[in-house]
């Protein structure tokens, strides 16, 4: 899938109210639009999209700790090779 970068200009209080409802319903604001717009009030997701929509937002969730994860596996993984060639 292609996609671009949209930027827009909200007042402060928009952007909150954004980010508030994408805490609530455990996704990130980009998603939420989409979702939106998508998905207009009078069509309803499918279950298949809903858990899709899901899905996604719980990578985005952990993909930051499986990055530092892998980067502290890593990390060691070189500490013991050097310590193998010092030996």
């Amino acid at each position: 899938m292609k996609s671009e970068r949209i930027t827009f200009l909200a007042t402060p209080e928009f952007k909150s109210d954004l980010n508030r409802l994408a805490i609530q319903q455990n996704t990130s604001v980009g998603a939420l639009i989409r979702a939106r717009f998508e998905h207009p009030a009078n069509e309803e997701a499918s279950p298949e999209a809903l858990e899709l929509m899901a899905l996604v937002a719980e990578l985005q969730r952990a993909l930051p700790d499986a990055r530092r994860a892998l980067r502290e596996g890593l990390a060691e993984a070189d500490q013991v090779l050097q310590e193998l060639q010092t030996a």
